[in-house]
């Protein structure tokens, strides 16, 4: 995973990207969120849960956008050769030093 520059992915994704419905700030406010976002929420927890982790990070994020099947996100990364099992093995490997 280390080939890939994250701010020329982030490029990618934002040019075919689209935005909207809602999601909750903490204290009620709405930040607006796709479905699609919103769903990728989820599947970062159930991700994290099955990983027997009680965080959620950036990485359970990385590893729902690989496991989504459609999404800009999902083909920008595969394409650059990062897929749900190299991220799992980065997450398991890395476990500890992330949970800090």
């Amino acid at each position: 995973m280390s080939n890939v520059d994250p701010q020329e992915l982030a490029n990618a994704i934002e040019r075919r990207g689209t935005w909207g419905a809602r999601f909750r700030f903490s204290d009620g406010e709405r930040l607006p969120l796709s479905p699609s976002a919103h769903m990728l929420v989820e599947h970062a927890i159930n991700g994290a849960f099955a990983l027997r982790q009680d965080w959620v990070g950036t990485e359970h994020l990385l590893l729902a956008m690989t496991r989504t099947t459609d999404g800009v996100a999902r083909k920008a990364l595969a394409s650059r050769g990062v897929s749900a099992e190299k991220v799992t093995e980065f997450i398991r490997r890395n476990a500890e030093a992330i949970a800090q």
